[in-house]
C-alpha cells in the first residue's frame, strides 16, 4: 500500500465516494471506468505530480492499526491520518471520517 504526498509533504487522501488510496486502487478505477489506454495517460500525469509516493512499512502499519482501533475509520483513511502524524503533517481531504480525528490531527477541510 502506497501513499501520496504533496509537495509541502501533507498527505492526500482521495474525496468522498472514492476509494483506493494506493496505485493499484487508482489504476482499477480508471481502466474499469475508461479503459487501459486511459490509465497509461492519468498514470503519466500523475508521476509528473509534484508527489512523493510513499510505500507502507512496519511503523506506519502499527500506527495506522491504532487510530483503527480507536476511530471508526476505513484503513485507508487510518493509513493516511498515521502518515500524517509521523511526518507531522497536515491532511488536506474532504472525507467526514476525519472528523473523528480532528481533535488529535490538523485537517485542512476543502
Amino acid at each position: 500500500m502506497s501513499y501520496i504526498l504533496n509537495d509541502h509533504h501533507n498527505p492526500i487522501n482521495r474525496p468522498p465516494g472514492s476509494s483506493g488510496d494506493d496505485m493499484d486502487g487508482n489504476r482499477y478505477m480508471v481502466e474499469r471506468k475508461v479503459g487501459a489506454t486511459r490509465w497509461a495517460e492519468v498514470k503519466a500525469k500523475l508521476f509528473g505530480l509534484p508527489i512523493e509516493i510513499i510505500d507502507a512499512d512496519q511503523e506506519l502499519a502499527e500506527a495506522a492499526g491504532e487510530i483503527k482501533a480507536l476511530h471508526k475509520m476505513s484503513l485507508a483513511d487510518c493509513f493516511a491520518a498515521a502518515l500524517a502524524r509521523l511526518k507531522k503533517a497536515e491532511i488536506y481531504t474532504g472525507d467526514p471520517e476525519f472528523k473523528a480525528i480532528e481533535a488529535e490531527q490538523k485537517i485542512v477541510w476543502l
